[in-house]
């Protein structure tokens, strides 16, 4: 049976469920089990929407910056003798474009958090079913879960009772 989730709870509890798995929570073996395949549906869907995600992005053509490797070994003081002492040339830049990520430019964040909310609140089906509750939690209802708190908030209607 289908259910409807808003793309950003979607992609909240793919992040979620991800972190359970690589943490290898302690949980009855029927629990980690179902775990694992909600967390394969909904990261089907997670990819698609990622890749939206990113070739939106991508459209504004600006790069990212990273650390430039070659720089790593300069400190800030040293890069500021090298400037000093009129060495600019031998200084490599301390941050380089990302040929592999975008950005978007600063004048049009407004457009875009407007077509990305547009997304996000956007209701889509996928096929699973909540997970029940006991098959989450050790026997000893006196123990610590193997969930927290704040990610049964994330995961909210994917568990019940």
């Amino acid at each position: 049976m289908p259910m409807k989730l808003k793309v950003q709870h979607l992609m909240d509890a793919t992040i979620v469920l991800k972190s359970i798995i690589n943490q290898d929570r302690t949980m009855p073996q029927k629990g980690k089990y179902r775990v694992a395949r909600m967390h394969d549906k909904l990261d089907k869907e997670f990819q698609i929407i990622n890749k939206q995600h990113f070739d939106m992005i991508k459209v504004y053509g600006q790069h990212a910056m990273k650390e430039n490797p070659a720089a790593a070994h300069i400190s800030d003081e040293m890069r500021e003798s090298m400037v000093a002492a009129g060495h600019l040339d031998k200084c490599p830049p301390k941050m380089i474009e990302d040929p592999d990520n975008y950005q978007v430019p600063a004048e049009h964040l407004e457009d875009y958090t407007k077509q990305w909310n547009e997304i996000v609140n956007q209701e889509i089906e996928v096929d699973i079913q909540p997970l029940p509750l006991d098959q989450l939690c050790p026997r000893d209802d006196l123990a610590d879960g193997s969930i927290t708190a704040h990610e049964f908030i994330v995961l909210g209607d994917l568990v019940v009772e």
